[in-house]
């Protein structure tokens, strides 16, 4: 985010139709795609990409707090194309509102 890695953060691959891919940044910024716990990857097409901060303890942790912008979790414009390859795709995420 602001041109520096995001450590923590899951990515959701959506598609229109199917199942959602989950990965998990490290330090560096960088996931990996799971398909299933023994499958990595996505469904190849077009998904709705959300970005939000790692939830450890659940839906009921109250010291859980979002720092990433609305616009790329709740309301996300983010999108991606995998395709029948080895992907990497990269977002580039600003904390300032446009």
């Amino acid at each position: 985010m602001d041109g520096e890695p995001v450590a923590g953060k899951e990515v959701v691959f959506t598609p229109a139709q199917g199942r959602s891919s989950i990965g998990l940044t490290n330090e560096n910024g960088d996931y990996k795609m799971m398909y299933t716990f023994k499958w990595e990857g996505a469904m190849i097409g077009s998904h709705k990409v959300t970005v939000t901060t790692e939830r450890r303890g659940g839906l009921r942790d109250t010291a859980w707090i979002e720092t990433i912008p609305l616009k790329y979790n709740g309301q996300s414009t983010l999108t991606a194309v995998v395709e029948d390859k080895n992907n990497r795709i990269n977002f580039e995420l600003v904390s300032a509102s446009e």
